[in-house]
């Protein structure tokens, strides 16, 4: 089972007590993406990190102080560099472009059993065994909401829920490059921080964005997807029949004159309208349907649940999530949903 680790106190603290706690799995997973880096990408780990430090800590200095704060306890309990964690902040800002990366589905109103929305969401990386470092993160700050998120071991989160209910998530969209800003890693905790859907989604478009993105952002009785570019944003709302889906292409038509996903990702659309035609039929969608749904190998293995095939090494599904708004809590299954089994997080008592 996943590690569930519950920190609390001031910014900085909350950062210690992360890093006190996972030191190790934050080593091996820096060994891990050094040696991804040297065999993807060719280059030096070093220049990364300096170039880390350079378009995104001054900004999230600024914007974000506190969560400077939580970076630097994290660094000084786990014997790293800053450097390094502000990077594992980053990573999907570097790999922009690179991989088709997650898949992002919600239901609300009159698509689920109860009115209340459901999250799904498949975490896609070209790693083999990435889930051996997921943590789910407890924060119960000082000031604010608690936040429960999944993380992989040094990140801040890759999704999260807060006690409220606010969902935040997110998926690529291809980019033309980054910039000197924020990282989605940092956009999505803010956003969990904030105490109602509209100032979540105010604070996204109003951000100094580093990257073209696309943020899945909910409560508990409706949802968007705030597809972004570095400077323009679009809110997409969900259908009539109250699902809403999310690949690696642009929906709106008002971003961009053409979207290069559409032929550097050809399987982006084939995904989303598979997608569309498993949930839309669906009346009061069930944890379980959402479940299937996630595990779908229509496509494969480029499908929702996907794959690595016949020793080729890409993008593959390292783990999915579901999460219900009502309570709220947090499923998690390691690995491939069609192989595994989802755990449920809940917020510990207060």
């Amino acid at each position: 089972m996943i590690p569930h680790i519950v920190c609390s106190g001031s910014p900085k603290t909350l950062g210690f007590e992360y890093g006190l706690q996972c030191q190790e799995l934050i080593a091996n997973w820096i060994t891990e993406v050094e040696a991804l880096i040297k065999s993807r990408l060719l280059v030096d780990p070093e220049q990364l990190y300096a170039r880390a430090l350079e378009y995104f800590q001054p900004q999230i200095a600024k914007s974000a102080p506190h969560l400077w704060q939580e970076i630097l306890g994290l660094a000084e309990a786990s014997e790293q560099p800053p450097a390094k964690i502000v990077f594992l902040q980053t990573i999907s800002e570097f790999a922009s472009g690179l991989f088709p990366e997650n898949t992002l589905l919600a239901a609300s109103g009159i698509a689920t059993r109860d009115g209340h929305t459901l999250i799904g969401v498949n975490l896609d990386f070209p790693h083999e065994f990435i889930e051996q470092f997921l943590i789910v993160r407890e924060l119960q700050p000082e000031q604010g909401p608690r936040i429960m998120l999944l993380a992989v071991a040094g990140s801040l989160g890759l999704v999260g829920v807060n006690d409220g209910g606010l969902v935040a998530a997110g998926c690529s969209l291809e980019s033309s490059g980054i910039q000197k800003g924020l990282p989605a890693t940092i956009l999505l905790r803010l956003a969990l921080e904030q105490s109602n859907l509209g100032a979540m989604v105010d604070l996204v478009k109003a951000a100094p964005r580093a990257a073209a993105r696309n943020y899945l952002l909910a409560d508990k009785l409706t949802c968007l997807n705030l597809e972004t570019t570095i400077s323009t944003s679009s809110e997409l709302w969900p259908e009539e029949t109250g699902v809403l889906v999310h690949t690696n292409h642009r929906l709106s038509t008002g971003l961009c004159e053409y979207d290069p996903a559409l032929s550097k990702w050809p399987e982006s659309p084939e995904r989303y309208r598979r997608c569309l035609n498993l949930l839309q039929d669906k009346v009061a969608l069930s944890v379980d349907e959402l479940a299937e749904t996630l595990a779908d190998h229509v496509l494969f293995p480029k499908g929702i649940c996907r794959h690595e095939h016949d020793g080729i090494k890409g993008a593959r599904t390292f783990a999915s999530l579901i999460i219900r708004t009502a309570e709220p809590a947090l499923m998690v299954c390691p690995g491939s949903p069609c192989r595994g089994k989802y755990d449920c997080f809940n917020f510990t008592a207060e």
